[in-house]
């Protein structure tokens, strides 16, 4: 007889919450392995996740409704076949989504035994399978997870466990970044640790000297403006945020608040990309039954620029105190759905001709359109464009798709005169706005970029060579 957790599972990146949005089965009930037995709603997509093991459900432990986070247990599988209200340990297999197992979860998820047990004393950090982040244990009991940058402070600092568990992290997800290090020394409070904790061993045999000086205040906190309260006389009506807006409310709070936007708008000439489009459309219609849009030749020529400037297909870790640049284009390209703004992942862009890239698109925009889209085809975006042009816009801002480190933007075309040769001749002009992180771009890097960019709309046939 063996008691299983039934964990939420990854649900991508840079999504740290999603909403438990039914349970499929109740407490008691048998399944079977593989059997979908709850729904998780996410960044626009409902996921199922399947039994990893055949028993009956013993326990629910978060109900429809509540927000979990991955690794959350969220129930238990009785995998005897008979429910039993004692707690046992949970196997080391656990629920699984779309057939990929999940790590097991957190020794601290374990139910309680009836047997006390001496209290170890907290755990050194260790280093990790695939050394990126330690585990160690808090004061309170909860795992901290450290970065490289991180573990080299803590060695050269040469804090021991008990002083981890004491500092506070204020990373994401209250991850303890380098700058926590340092306003812990810097308040001398190692000093006092070592002194009131002997029995345990520093992590480094040398600890680096403290400094005295005083710990800088925290910030206020940004206080939130109310809403006011309708009077009745007023005529409101109300209605409950949905999850997926609640998502993209939080989604984009979460891009404003760590990256550094910053954007730049430049006229584009895409006279000559609307005669070649016109031309090869003929070709390409009776071949291959359909049309080249606008979209897809913006697009090739991101895939193709971001080539030459790789640093706008980066992502930047400053908690690692990393720039990892990808050698891959994966393309996100805004689609205005029935459910909300998505962004599919058009993958390998870079090494696709524009037929193939079409087909692309329109496969992965008619997965979101039919709500058929799994969370694998919305993430691993590397940079993202997005089209405010279809509805009349002439210049726009995208926020940035984060952890991508920029975004861009076109807009309407307008036929307008323009000087050409000293002539004024009448052109068809489209804005393009390109926001960037300016933490890690530089305003004049994006420039070039978006100058490449406009180079291939403007001569498309570059784009054929």
């Amino acid at each position: 007889m063996s008691r299983i957790a039934i964990q939420c599972p990854p649900l991508g990146v840079s999504v740290f919450t999603g909403t438990l949005a039914e349970w499929k089965v109740q407490p008691g009930e048998t399944i079977q392995k593989d059997q979908a037995i709850l729904v998780i709603e996410t960044d626009k997509v409902s996921n199922d996740v399947l039994a990893s093991a055949s028993g009956v459900i013993d326990d629910i432990v978060v109900q429809a409704g509540e927000v979990v986070e991955p690794e959350q247990v969220l129930g238990y599988i009785e995998t005897s076949g008979t429910r039993s209200a004692s707690a046992s340990a949970p196997a080391a297999a656990t629920a699984t989504t779309n057939g990929k197992p999940i790590s097991p979860p957190p020794a601290s998820a374990a139910p309680a035994t009836a047997v006390a047990t001496p209290v170890a004393p907290p755990a050194a950090a260790t280093p990790s399978s695939n050394g990126h982040a330690h585990a160690a244990a808090s004061a309170d009991g909860k795992p901290h997870r450290y970065t490289p940058r991180v573990r080299r402070l803590i060695r050269e600092a040469g804090l021991s466990a008990p002083e981890l568990g004491t500092i506070r992290g204020t990373g994401r997800h209250g991850r303890v970044t380098p700058a926590d290090i340092e306003r812990f020394l810097a308040s001398g409070r190692v000093a006092e640790q070592a002194a009131t904790t002997p029995a345990y061993a520093p992590l480094a045999a040398a600890p680096a000297p403290v400094a005295t000086a005083a710990a800088p205040a925290p910030k206020p906190a940004v206080p939130i403006m109310s809403i006011p309260v309708p009077t009745g006389e007023e005529r409101w009506t109300s209605e409950r945020l949905s999850t997926i807006r609640r998502t993209i409310a939080t989604y984009l709070r979460n891009s404003v608040d760590q990256a550094v936007h910053t954007v730049s708008i430049d006229e584009c000439d895409v006279t000559a990309l609307l005669a070649l489009r016109k031309r090869l459309n003929a070709q390409v219609e009776q071949r291959y039954g359909l049309r080249l849009t606008l979209t897809t030749f913006i697009a090739k020529a991101v895939a193709m620029s971001l080539r030459e400037f790789p640093l706008l297909n980066s992502i930047l870790d400053l908690e690692a105190g990393e720039v990892r640049t990808a050698g891959h284009v994966h393309l996100g390209i805004a689609v205005d759905a029935p459910q909300g703004l998505t962004v599919p992942v058009v993958r390998y862009a870079d090494t696709m001709g524009l037929v193939a890239l079409q087909q692309e698109i329109n496969r992965v925009a008619g997965l979101v359109r039919d709500g058929k889209a799994q969370l694998s085809d919305l993430q691993g975006a590397t940079y993202t464009i997005t089209n405010a042009g279809a509805e009349g816009s002439i210049a726009s801002t995208p926020i940035i798709n984060y952890p991508n480190v920029g975004i861009l933007g076109v807009n309407k075309i307008r036929r307008l005169p323009v000087v050409r040769n000293d002539e004024i001749v009448i052109r068809d002009i489209m804005n393009v706005s390109a926001c960037f992180d300016h933490r890690l771009v530089d305003g004049v890097y994006n420039v070039r970029f978006v100058n490449r960019v406009i180079g291939y709309l403007e001569e498309p046939a570059s784009m054929l060579l």
